[in-house]
């Protein structure tokens, strides 16, 4: 079977990671850590994207280590729901490039996974630990990986951070590849900078379907 392309032409007080408010995630409670970026509304085309207020995370698309941990998140994001929490783009197409703009980091560094809301982006530890923490809903491994994520983030963030650099540093000696897993049409619409680089408008309904309310 042929491979998904990936590389070439991805709680406080919002929202945004707890689609079910009778479940949320633990982070709710927890205050904006000093590393979060607040960034301007979206516009044009970033704002159809987040008419979809599910987050997405910016991946570096021809780092093997980067592919394989989105497949870990495909698989435990929501499993009994296709649509999940998270949305994906790789930092290397022009979605990707645009969002990491729109975050304050430069379009060419792929060196650290970004977490892109729509009012605010994480970097590094900050939004491995706010994706881990909303994984595994609808299981009974949710509370392992709300309670393990929580507990992390009362790390120093220097400390955290300084675990992702060494990471980031050495994750080419797995290689690289420009595929995330085996073509599956389920997540097909989850993939921002696939639907974008193969022309999809930013008006076409996938980029417009808004959360069920709270």
């Amino acid at each position: 079977m042929p491979s998904r392309s990936c590389s070439l032409p991805a709680r406080t007080t919002s929202p945004l990671l707890a689609r079910d408010a009778r479940t949320p995630s633990p982070l709710v409670l927890m205050t904006e850590p000093a590393g979060a970026s607040t960034i301007a509304q979206p516009e044009g085309a970033l704002a159809s994207i987040f008419s979809d207020e599910r987050p997405v995370i910016l991946f570096d698309g021809s780092c093997n280590l980067c592919n394989s941990a989105v497949n870990f998140i495909l698989d435990w994001d929501l499993p009994n729901d296709m649509r999940g929490t998270f949305r994906f783009a790789s930092m290397e197409s022009p979605l990707g490039r645009a969002l990491l703009e729109r975050a304050g980091r430069s379009p060419d560094d792929t060196s650290a996974v970004v977490l892109s809301c729509k009012d605010t982006s994480y970097a590094k530890s900050d939004a491995v630990l706010r994706i881990g923490a909303s994984l595994g809903r609808g299981t009974s491994f949710a509370p392992l990986f709300a309670s393990a994520c929580t507990l992390a983030l009362a790390l120093p963030t220097p400390a955290r951070d300084a675990l992702c650099n060494i990471v980031s540093e050495y994750r080419t000696l797995l290689g690289h590849g420009d595929s995330c897993r085996v073509s599956d049409e389920r997540f097909d619409a989850r993939f921002l900078s696939d639907l974008y680089d193969c022309g999809l408008d930013a008006d076409d309904p996938v980029f417009n379907t808004a959360l069920p309310a709270f």
